[in-house]
């Protein structure tokens, strides 16, 4: 372990080294004001959980950022690194050689299996080509194929993915995070892991030490902590409220998160989900059945970045996500 005089110096030669560089400080999540949010977009070794109520958007959102991401990465952008080598583990070795190496985002999915999130990566990547592939026409199929406009948008969005392709990648068998981790070490061969994706941290099936749930919970987001330190990633979590948040009528904040206090005090940033009240129906309470849902994105806590909020528009059929401005 490093005195401070040595850890001071190694600190400010990385600052250094960082201010003398065009490379952008974390991975883009597409929209210029969210990047500013976060700090500079999802800084390496930092962990942040995405919070929201089910079925608000989460997963549309985190394939979003991902394929966009992905998409950001393949036009050489290089997110900015403070990796320290702090042992001569073989594992911190590999990760420290990374200078040559592709970048890489991975996505680690335990709750959609590999058709549905096709679907939702096929319809998101066909808004990036001018198209809108609704999800829904995808996985229903019938007379819609026929038509010139959906060949050609088909066409389009394939050949998007093919260009964006090697830098994202999705793992779908591993179940634990010792599992998820021998995955990260053999992907860390061949490329340098700059952001991970998980979907999300109820399904991991880690099993507690003393078998008690807060401690479980905890036990998994130590470990997710574990994984941006080690392997110089960002990780984002998706995780839900808990029945005090579903019950509350105020927005739903960081005290909500079905993790506990653990997964809280663990992270650097927690972002909440929420349905904005335009896209309510005021009668009921209930989201309107629109594609298009107008959503807030804020932050209720930052460990580098202050409190805030935004509104965005997501098309939960197509995933296409823009900043919300007054039309």
């Amino acid at each position: 372990m490093p005195f401070l005089d040595e850890l001071a110096g190694t600190t400010l030669n990385k600052l250094v080294e960082r201010w003398n560089s065009d490379e952008p400080l974390g991975v883009s999540t597409g929209l210029a004001e969210l990047d500013e949010m976060f700090g500079g977009g999802f800084i390496r070794q930092e962990l942040s959980y995405l919070v929201g109520d089910s079925g608000v958007g989460k997963s549309w959102l985190a394939v979003a950022w991902a394929v966009y991401g992905a998409s950001w990465l393949s036009k050489g952008n290089r997110p900015a690194t403070g990796f320290v080598v702090t042992d001569d583990s073989e594992l911190q070795r590999l990760v420290s050689n990374k200078q040559n190496k592709p970048q890489l985002i991975v996505f680690w999915s335990l709750e959609m299996p590999p058709t549905p999130i096709g679907i939702r990566l096929i319809s998101q990547a066909s808004t990036h080509v001018g198209y809108n592939l609704d999800s829904k026409v995808l996985r229903r199929g019938g007379e819609y194929t026929q038509y010139p406009e959906f060949l050609a948008s088909i066409s389009a969005a394939t050949g998007f993915m093919t260009t964006i392709g090697k830098y994202c990648y999705f793992e779908f068998d591993a179940t634990t995070v010792a599992e998820f981790r021998s995955v990260l070490t053999e992907l860390s061969i061949g490329y340098d892991i700059v952001m991970v994706y998980v979907d999300y941290f109820r399904l991991i099936e880690d099993i507690a030490m003393d078998g008690n749930m807060a401690t479980l919970q905890a036990e998994r987001s130590g470990k997710l902590r574990g994984i941006s330190r080690d392997y110089d990633c960002h990780v984002m979590s998706i995780i839900d409220i808990n029945r005090e948040g579903e019950k509350s009528k105020t927005s739903a904040g960081a005290q909500y998160m079905k993790g506990g206090t653990a997964a809280k005090y663990d992270s650097d940033l927690v972002l909440y989900l929420s349905v904005h009240e335009d896209s309510l129906d005021k009668a009921t309470g209930m989201v309107l059945k629109t594609d298009e849902v107008k959503l807030v994105l804020s932050i209720p806590k930052g460990r580098s970045v202050p409190q805030s909020m935004t509104t965005i528009m997501l098309n939960r059929a197509t995933g296409k996500l823009e900043q919300w401005r007054d039309r």
